[in-house]
């Protein structure tokens, strides 16, 4: 499949990029500059799907986007992912780097991971937010992670391993860190 590229030269102005994967559409990489936004998606199931729902108002945003589906064979759904950022530099923005010990996680800020199936996570950074580093990965079957992110400075990492790992956080104010690693067999 050939990538997708587009351009965007005013990154001021709201937009929302939709990328869905089903058994009659198939989607490759989509990147836009200026904001740091590439998504991918895959499948290998033809009843599953992944779907990936983003927005950003402001600049300097960067985020990296996976999305692979493997099922167990199964009854089985898709993953799904939704950010929404309103801020400046958040994600992953001009290769930033985490602080020690979020590098532990082995995610590079603005990279959001699912390989599985039936995986969602919600990522938010509201209020203007900016200069707030995050990653996850969840990796397995019907994992669950909700972010709300407000201020300045913040860093997050999250892995979850396994199936039927929850993980509900907000981060108010500046300079908070979070490292969180959950493993269910």
């Amino acid at each position: 499949m050939l990538p997708i590229r587009g351009e965007y030269p005013n990154m001021n102005t709201k937009f929302l990029i939709v990328s869905a994967v089903a058994a009659m559409v198939a989607v490759g990489p989509a990147q836009a500059s200026g904001g740091g936004l590439y998504l991918t998606a895959d499948y290998s199931h033809a009843d599953s799907s992944n779907a990936a729902a983003v927005s950003f108002d402001g600049n300097d945003n960067g985020l990296f986007v996976l999305q692979t589906f493997h099922s167990d064979g199964g009854q089985v759904g898709p993953n799904s992912l939704s950010v929404n950022i309103d801020g400046n530099f958040n994600g992953g923005p001009l290769n930033a780097t985490f602080d020690v010990p979020l590098t532990s996680v082995g995610l590079a800020p603005g990279q959001l991971i699912q390989t599985g199936y039936d995986n969602t996570m919600a990522v938010t950074v509201s209020g203007g937010g900016s200069h707030n580093l995050f990653a996850a990965s969840q990796t397995g079957a019907h994992n669950m992670l909700t972010a709300m992110i407000t201020g300045f400075g913040n860093q997050a990492a999250v892995s979850q391993a396994g199936s039927g790992n929850t993980l509900s956080f907000t981060q108010n104010g500046n300079g908070n860190r979070l490292t969180v690693i959950q493993r269910s067999y």
